[in-house]
């Protein structure tokens, strides 16, 4: 946000004649100081925490595709403006933090990421069987004063994840 300051002229007194929602013009007079503040460009740190697991959670994500589908993930984010700050997951779900695009809405995002993903897996044959995503997602949204924390547990979770398999 900034600020700009100016004197009015009679020139700018005309101009705020035709700015319909400035109540205050009929108190305005030549050589008041007016003061107006400003957004420079919209800006907008929304981070999400996102999962979702495979149909019916069929472990059909073999180990050694794991790292070249989280890739292809982060391809995708990065496509929609959403830089993936940490993707992992095991064979049969997975984890994405990301920060969202101010111009894609959730849905669009995961929409797009989850179908890509999974004509991939189909048109390759990556699967033994034909691969779905299981239908929807979950999505949290959180504070950037809390990212450290959130990137420590997910890999927590994915490490606790091998250590059980």
């Amino acid at each position: 946000m900034f600020k700009v300051e100016f004197l009015v002229s009679t020139t700018n007194l005309a101009s705020c004649s035709r700015w319909r929602d400035f109540k205050s013009r009929q108190r305005l007079q030549v050589g008041a100081k007016l003061i107006i503040y400003c957004m420079r460009h919209s800006n907008t740190e929304i981070l999400i925490h996102a999962s979702w697991t495979t149909l019916y959670q069929q472990a059909l994500i073999e180990p050694y595709l794991q790292s070249f589908i989280h890739c292809f993930l982060r391809f995708q984010f990065a496509k929609l403006q959403c830089p993936a700050l940490l993707i992992n997951g095991d064979s049969s779900h997975v984890h994405c933090l990301f920060q969202l695009s101010q111009t894609k809405s959730l849905s669009q995002v995961m929409k797009q990421v989850k179908g890509s993903s999974s004509f991939l897996f189909n048109k390759y044959n990556l699967s033994p069987i034909k691969f779905h995503w299981e239908k929807g997602f979950k999505a949290y949204s959180f504070a950037s004063s809390e990212l450290n924390v959130i990137i420590t547990q997910l890999k927590l979770q994915s490490s606790l994840v091998e250590l059980n398999s």
